[in-house]
Order: structure tokens, then C-alpha cells, then sequence
């Protein structure tokens, strides 16, 4: 099982990291899509179409799983998608 999530960097600290922290560590992969690569957390920066905002989400969560595709899915049968709350 791959899981991700999407995040941004103001999120890192707590909300990130309680997620590698607990239940992250139990996928058999896992990244973080943001705006700022963090190795200590996961998190990799997606660049997107148009702002870093809520109501934006759509265009994060494309490039997401569009990147997870290139980079992982001959690595893994499963894929799980969520935020960070």
C-alpha cells in the first residue's frame, strides 16, 4: 500500500509530521505532495497550476497522483490519496 497525502509547509511541523509518526509508518510507502521538499517529513514539492490555496485543491491532488504514477506505480498495488486533517 502507497499512501499520500497533500499538505504545505506551514502544515510540516505538527500536522505532518503526526501523520509520519503514527499511522504513515505503517504504508509500505509513503510521500507527502506540497510545496516544499522536507526529507525529514516525506513531503516533496508538486508544482500545480494556479495558487497554493483550498479552493484549488483539485489541480494539488492531479499533480499528486500524476507524479505518484511516474515515480511509483510499478512499485505498488495499492494507492491511498488524503490531507493532512
Amino acid at each position: 500500500l502507497f499512501c499520500g497525502i497533500y499538505t504545505h509547509r506551514g502544515n510540516h511541523a505538527k500536522r505532518l509530521k503526526t501523520v509520519v509518526d503514527t499511522w504513515g509508518k505503517d504504508c509500505d510507502g509513503f510521500m507527502a505532495a506540497s510545496d516544499f521538499t522536507d526529507k525529514n517529513v516525506g513531503s516533496v514539492n508538486i508544482p500545480h497550476n494556479g495558487p497554493e490555496s483550498w479552493n484549488n485543491m483539485w489541480q494539488k491532488v492531479r499533480s499528486a497522483w500524476a507524479y505518484i504514477h511516474d515515480q511509483y506505480s510499478e512499485d505498488f498495488d495499492w494507492f491511498y490519496m488524503g490531507g493532512d486533517d
